[in-house]
């Protein structure tokens, strides 16, 4: 289907697997996306039970089988008549504003007119290292994924064809001999891709980011991204050629409360709010820097 000149729009849901012990970490990545993407698509749970004000879907699993969870929430919302999911795990809430029209509509337009079945939300211009065929303007700059790419399925905020989804989470269930944990899946995603008909290989996507970003803080504007990381990288090339190997370590790992923030139109953290149980100290950090105060108290008490 050309989608260049109609206005279709697939229909899109919103789903967050999590479980008990983090539910007020879930309830605050709703929050969140509530206040930061305009007319969000509606909101589901899964691997909960029933919670007054939340969409849960119904839990029949083992909580700690996150496949198993995940299919049978993804198997309602295909039921429901869904075409595409925005997946996003507990911790991965927007720090910033959301550009809500690129999200609701010219994003899930676009892939349906490519046949895309995943579309990372982790844009390819920025920090982190690409494999993959970059497109043209047309296709809004998105990048077609190396399908040899060990991460190119990665959990991080996708939006998933409903559909293709729920092949490869029945079959990873089917397969399975005990629960599977959301990080094994990750981890082997592609290989159970692999598995499955060829028509999944190649349609694997993500997004551009800093041409998409809709919000007006200094540190998701286009032209100030590209000032500090022209900055950083004639740094870090300084010190490379010096051989300050030390230096450099230690550069790095102090700009990581900016250089794992992943701007475009869904803008995150790249590892997420939390680490090993307890407040991500990079997420906190990059908080900090861009002054979102009420934010750290809200992530604080909600891991607390």
């Amino acid at each position: 289907m050309d989608l260049k000149h109609t206005s279709v729009v697939p229909r899109i849901a919103v789903l967050i697997p999590t479980f008990d012990g983090y539910f007020r970490l879930a309830a605050l990545t709703k929050k969140w996306i509530d206040e930061r993407w305009n007319h969000h698509p509606p909101i589901y749970f899964c691997g909960i039970g029933p919670v007054s004000g939340f969409t849960c879907l119904p839990l029949k699993r083992d909580p700690r089988d996150w496949v198993g969870i995940a299919a049978d929430a993804i198997f309602e919302l295909a039921r429901q008549h869904f075409d595409f999911v925005y997946l996003l795990l507990d911790d991965h809430p927007p720090v910033a504003p959301c550009n809500a029209d690129y999200l609701n509509v010219r994003l899930p337009q676009l892939a349906t007119q490519l046949q895309a079945f995943y579309v990372s939300l982790i844009a390819w211009d920025q920090f982190r290292s690409v494999c993959g065929k970059k497109l043209g303007a047309d296709h809004d700059f998105w990048m077609q994924n190396d399908p040899n790419d060990r991460w190119n399925l990665s959990l991080h905020p996708a939006l998933w064809q409903i559909s293709a989804l729920l092949q490869i989470l029945q079959s990873v269930d089917q397969k399975a001999v005990g629960p599977v944990s959301a990080r094994h899946f990750e981890t082997q995603a592609r290989t159970f891709v692999a598995t499955l008909q060829e028509a999944f290989r190649g349609d694997s996507y993500r997004v551009c980011g800093d041409r998409y970003a809709a919000g007006e803080h200094w540190f998701q504007k286009t032209a100030m991204r590209e000032v500090l990381s022209l900055c950083i990288h004639a740094i870090r090339f300084s010190l490379i050629k010096t051989n300050h190997s030390q230096m450099l370590q230690k550069l790095d790992r102090r700009l990581q409360g900016y250089t794992h923030y992943i701007n475009g139109p869904y803008p995150m953290f790249w590892s997420g709010l939390m680490m090993k149980g307890a407040v991500h100290g990079d997420a906190l950090a990059f908080l900090k820097l861009t002054g979102q105060r009420k934010a750290e108290r809200e992530l604080r008490w909600a891991l607390d």
